[in-house]
Protein backbone atom coordinates (compact mmCIF):
# COMPACT_ATOMS: atom_id res chain seq x y z
CA UNK A 1 0.00 0.00 0.00
CA UNK A 2 1.49 3.40 -0.83
CA UNK A 3 0.33 5.79 0.97
CA UNK A 4 0.47 9.68 -0.11
CA UNK A 5 -0.62 13.24 0.18
CA UNK A 6 -3.14 15.25 -2.92
CA UNK A 7 -1.53 19.15 -1.98
CA UNK A 8 0.75 20.95 -1.67
CA UNK A 9 2.33 18.88 1.18
CA UNK A 10 2.19 15.48 2.57
CA UNK A 11 0.31 16.07 5.72
CA UNK A 12 -0.02 18.92 7.67
CA UNK A 13 -1.01 17.28 10.47
CA UNK A 14 -4.80 18.82 12.87
CA UNK A 15 -6.17 21.65 11.88
CA UNK A 16 -5.30 24.25 14.38
CA UNK A 17 -7.90 26.59 14.16
CA UNK A 18 -10.60 24.16 13.78
CA UNK A 19 -9.35 22.00 17.25
CA UNK A 20 -9.28 25.81 18.90
CA UNK A 21 -12.76 26.26 18.22
CA UNK A 22 -13.71 23.27 19.67
CA UNK A 23 -12.14 23.28 22.87
CA UNK A 24 -14.38 21.30 24.89
CA UNK A 25 -12.57 17.72 25.88
CA UNK A 26 -15.31 15.50 24.52
CA UNK A 27 -14.69 16.71 21.27
CA UNK A 28 -10.92 17.26 21.52
CA UNK A 29 -10.87 13.24 23.05
CA UNK A 30 -13.34 11.90 19.89
CA UNK A 31 -10.46 13.70 17.42
CA UNK A 32 -7.23 12.37 19.17
CA UNK A 33 -9.26 8.89 19.47
CA UNK A 34 -9.63 8.92 15.64
CA UNK A 35 -6.08 9.77 15.08
CA UNK A 36 -4.53 6.84 17.21
CA UNK A 37 -7.23 4.39 15.73
CA UNK A 38 -5.88 5.25 12.20
CA UNK A 39 -2.23 5.23 13.27
CA UNK A 40 -2.69 1.91 14.52
CA UNK A 41 -4.43 -0.02 12.02
CA UNK A 42 -1.36 0.93 9.58
CA UNK A 43 0.36 -0.91 12.11
CA UNK A 44 -1.98 -3.88 11.88
CA UNK A 45 -2.40 -3.96 8.08
CA UNK A 46 -0.95 -7.14 7.07
CA UNK A 47 0.46 -5.22 3.89
CA UNK A 48 3.63 -2.94 4.05
CA UNK A 49 2.88 0.46 4.24
CA UNK A 50 5.02 2.50 1.95
CA UNK A 51 4.65 6.47 2.64
CA UNK A 52 5.10 8.67 -0.77
CA UNK A 53 6.36 11.55 0.90
CA UNK A 54 6.50 15.00 -1.92
CA UNK A 55 6.10 17.72 0.62
CA UNK A 56 5.78 18.84 4.30
CA UNK A 57 5.13 16.53 7.11
CA UNK A 58 3.87 18.12 9.95
CA UNK A 59 3.23 17.17 13.47
CA UNK A 60 0.89 14.30 13.04
CA UNK A 61 1.99 14.08 9.66
CA UNK A 62 5.47 13.77 10.39
CA UNK A 63 3.68 10.68 12.65
CA UNK A 64 1.94 9.20 9.62
CA UNK A 65 5.45 8.94 8.21
CA UNK A 66 6.72 7.20 10.95
CA UNK A 67 3.97 4.77 10.83
CA UNK A 68 4.93 3.60 7.92
CA UNK A 69 6.86 0.71 7.08
CA UNK A 70 9.19 2.28 4.37
CA UNK A 71 9.15 6.01 3.31
CA UNK A 72 10.71 7.95 0.08
CA UNK A 73 10.75 11.72 -0.05
CA UNK A 74 11.68 14.44 -2.46
CA UNK A 75 14.53 16.76 -1.79
CA UNK A 76 12.00 19.55 -1.28
CA UNK A 77 10.03 17.44 1.67
CA UNK A 78 10.59 18.92 5.33
CA UNK A 79 9.58 16.93 8.64
CA UNK A 80 8.75 18.99 11.52
CA UNK A 81 7.43 18.00 15.10
CA UNK A 82 6.02 21.50 15.09
CA UNK A 83 3.14 21.56 18.05
CA UNK A 84 5.25 23.30 20.34
CA UNK A 85 5.09 27.03 17.69
CA UNK A 86 1.13 26.29 18.88
CA UNK A 87 1.94 25.78 22.98
CA UNK A 88 1.69 22.06 22.59
CA UNK A 89 3.95 19.34 22.75
CA UNK A 90 3.50 16.50 20.05
CA UNK A 91 3.33 13.54 22.32
CA UNK A 92 1.29 11.29 20.08
CA UNK A 93 3.56 11.99 16.95
CA UNK A 94 6.82 11.66 18.78
CA UNK A 95 5.48 7.88 19.53
CA UNK A 96 5.89 7.09 15.84
CA UNK A 97 9.10 9.15 15.28
CA UNK A 98 10.87 8.16 18.76
CA UNK A 99 10.19 4.64 17.23
CA UNK A 100 12.54 5.60 14.08
CA UNK A 101 15.38 7.94 15.02
CA UNK A 102 17.17 8.59 18.54
CA UNK A 103 16.06 9.97 21.64
CA UNK A 104 17.81 13.06 21.06
CA UNK A 105 17.15 13.98 17.94
CA UNK A 106 13.81 13.61 18.57
CA UNK A 107 13.93 15.82 21.41
CA UNK A 108 15.76 18.04 19.74
CA UNK A 109 12.38 18.32 16.94
CA UNK A 110 10.07 18.36 19.71
CA UNK A 111 11.71 21.00 21.56
CA UNK A 112 12.52 23.21 18.95
CA UNK A 113 9.75 22.57 16.37
CA UNK A 114 11.74 23.48 13.54
CA UNK A 115 11.80 21.95 9.98
CA UNK A 116 14.76 18.81 9.04
CA UNK A 117 15.19 18.15 5.13
CA UNK A 118 14.53 15.13 3.47
CA UNK A 119 18.37 14.81 3.69
CA UNK A 120 18.77 14.88 7.29
CA UNK A 121 15.31 13.12 7.83
CA UNK A 122 17.20 10.31 5.38
CA UNK A 123 20.36 10.50 7.65
CA UNK A 124 18.08 10.04 10.91
CA UNK A 125 16.42 7.29 9.53
CA UNK A 126 12.94 8.73 9.20
CA UNK A 127 12.40 8.03 5.25
CA UNK A 128 14.60 5.18 3.33
CA UNK A 129 15.61 7.19 0.37
CA UNK A 130 15.87 10.44 -0.86
CA UNK A 131 14.76 11.13 -4.67
CA UNK A 132 14.35 13.70 -7.28
CA UNK A 133 10.61 13.71 -7.66
CA UNK A 134 10.12 12.77 -11.46
CA UNK A 135 11.71 9.46 -9.88
CA UNK A 136 9.99 9.30 -6.72
CA UNK A 137 6.89 6.93 -8.37
CA UNK A 138 9.65 4.46 -10.05
CA UNK A 139 11.75 4.59 -7.25
CA UNK A 140 8.72 3.57 -4.92
CA UNK A 141 7.68 0.91 -7.75
CA UNK A 142 11.11 -0.82 -6.73
CA UNK A 143 10.15 -1.53 -3.36
CA UNK A 144 6.81 -2.46 -4.09
CA UNK A 145 7.75 -4.67 -7.37
CA UNK A 146 10.55 -6.70 -4.69
CA UNK A 147 7.96 -6.87 -2.14
CA UNK A 148 5.22 -8.59 -4.40
CA UNK A 149 7.60 -10.73 -5.99
CA UNK A 150 8.83 -11.72 -2.90
CA UNK A 151 8.43 -14.71 -0.34
CA UNK A 152 5.11 -12.94 1.12
CA UNK A 153 3.30 -16.17 2.35
CA UNK A 154 6.34 -17.50 4.11
CA UNK A 155 7.33 -13.81 5.32
CA UNK A 156 3.78 -13.53 6.76
CA UNK A 157 3.89 -16.16 8.65
CA UNK A 158 7.12 -16.20 10.50
CA UNK A 159 6.78 -12.28 10.85
CA UNK A 160 2.97 -12.05 12.11
CA UNK A 161 3.93 -12.49 15.64
CA UNK A 162 7.14 -9.35 15.40
CA UNK A 163 4.15 -7.54 14.14
CA UNK A 164 1.36 -7.84 16.58
CA UNK A 165 3.83 -7.10 19.26
CA UNK A 166 5.21 -4.14 17.71
CA UNK A 167 1.34 -2.88 17.42
CA UNK A 168 0.71 -3.46 21.27
CA UNK A 169 3.87 -1.63 22.13
CA UNK A 170 2.91 1.54 19.86
CA UNK A 171 -1.08 1.03 21.20
CA UNK A 172 -0.47 1.54 24.90
CA UNK A 173 2.06 4.90 24.18
CA UNK A 174 -0.27 6.01 21.24
CA UNK A 175 -3.62 6.18 23.36
CA UNK A 176 -1.86 7.11 26.46
CA UNK A 177 -0.64 10.11 25.10
CA UNK A 178 -3.55 10.90 23.41
CA UNK A 179 -5.19 11.67 26.82
CA UNK A 180 -2.51 14.13 27.91
CA UNK A 181 -3.13 16.08 24.85
CA UNK A 182 -6.71 16.09 25.15
CA UNK A 183 -6.16 17.50 28.46
CA UNK A 184 -4.13 19.80 27.45
CA UNK A 185 -5.95 21.31 25.02
CA UNK A 186 -8.83 21.50 27.28
CA UNK A 187 -6.76 23.50 29.92
CA UNK A 188 -4.86 25.72 27.27
CA UNK A 189 -1.80 24.35 29.16
CA UNK A 190 0.98 22.59 27.72
CA UNK A 191 3.23 21.68 30.76
CA UNK A 192 3.51 18.12 29.26
CA UNK A 193 7.43 17.60 28.99
CA UNK A 194 8.11 15.40 32.12
CA UNK A 195 5.58 13.20 30.75
CA UNK A 196 7.03 12.40 27.53
CA UNK A 197 10.41 12.61 28.54
CA UNK A 198 9.87 9.04 30.26
CA UNK A 199 7.74 7.56 27.06
CA UNK A 200 10.26 8.23 24.70
CA UNK A 201 13.07 7.09 26.57
CA UNK A 202 10.75 3.77 25.97
CA UNK A 203 10.29 3.94 22.41
CA UNK A 204 12.88 4.80 21.48
CA UNK A 205 15.63 2.12 22.44
CA UNK A 206 14.28 -1.31 22.47
CA UNK A 207 11.58 -1.03 19.91
CA UNK A 208 13.97 0.09 17.30
CA UNK A 209 14.36 -3.84 15.97
CA UNK A 210 11.61 -3.24 13.05
CA UNK A 211 8.87 -5.93 11.95
CA UNK A 212 8.19 -6.90 8.27
CA UNK A 213 4.90 -7.71 7.09
CA UNK A 214 4.06 -8.79 3.73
Amino acid sequence: MVLAGAGRGFCAGHDMKEMHAHPGAAWQQGLFDACAAMMLAITRMPQPVIAHVHGVAAAAGCQLVSMCDLAVAVPEAKFALSGIHNGLFCSTPAVGVGRNINRTRAMEMLLTGDLIDAETARAWELVNRVVPGAALDAEIAKFTVAIKDGPTTVASATTAGAATSATTSVQSLVTGTTYTLTDVMASGSASVFGQYASSISCTSTASRTPSYRT
